[in-house]
């Protein structure tokens, strides 16, 4: 069966107030839950807290944490509504997830400096024709 760890493997990290993130308190394995958005509350509109689960935007507690990277390691299932580690995470390691894979808008664009060889450099939906 599927583990799934409490929340108490995560924290929210708060050393830079302007810039929070969220990280592990302990080792995740690959396929891991990391944070269980089935509980998380469902917003009318997306704003720059929420994660797209295609049926829904929800806020969630922990989840409103996770930061974005171009070389992420975690990724949102939409069918399990979780957080899934889709690499190893270490204590302390923060989590991460590529937002142009599940977001269908980004609300707030921003200029990523994640720091990965393929760094998309400005996180924003493209514009249509």
């Amino acid at each position: 069966g599927e583990f799934i760890k409490s929340e108490s493997s995560i924290y929210v990290d708060y050393a830079r107030p302007r810039h929070k993130r969220l990280r592990a308190n302990q080792e995740i394995a690959v396929g891991e839950v990391v944070v269980d958005l089935s509980t998380a509350e469902v917003r009318d509109q997306p704003d720059y807290l929420t994660i797209d689960l295609l049926s829904k935007h929800v806020a969630h507690p922990l989840g409103r944490y996770i930061n974005h990277s171009c070389a992420p390691n975690a990724c949102i299932s939409v069918s399990a509504e979780a957080v899934i580690a889709t690499a190893q995470i270490n204590a302390g390691d923060e989590i991460t997830f590529n937002y142009l894979e599940s977001e269908r808008e980004i609300v707030a664009p921003f200029d990523c400096n994640c720091g990965a060889p393929r760094c998309q450099g400005r996180i924003e939906m493209p514009v249509a024709d």
